[in-house]
């Protein structure tokens, strides 16, 4: 099993959103079944409904390819609404490092 870790900055809305589908895309065409695609939060700074869609569209694409999504670096308001909208039931959810 490989990780591919995904490193996302700034604001995660519906402009944003189009840099997650496509850096996922790019790390799905190197990966294999039962590889794990994450997700470096650290340097996102706003995530909103035009995000998370994209995070959804993203999940929805590795569970079809038995892959796997984590969340890394999360700050306490994104681990908050990764929960909310239940994120955490088919993800990993990492909080930051201090």
């Amino acid at each position: 099993m490989n990780e591919s870790i995904l490193t996302l900055s700034g604001s995660l809305d519906t402009e944003g959103a189009s840099g997650i589908e496509a850096m996922f895309r790019q790390a799905m065409r190197t990966s294999a079944d039962g590889d794990v695609i994450a997700f470096d939060m650290k340097r996102v700074t706003y995530l909103n409904s035009g995000g998370l869609k994209a995070f959804f569209t993203c999940l929805e694409h590795a569970q079809k390819q038995k892959q796997s999504l984590r969340f890394l670096n999360c700050s306490e308001d994104i681990i908050e609404l990764l929960r909310i909208t239940h994120f955490d039931r088919f993800c990993e959810l990492h909080p930051t490092n201090t």
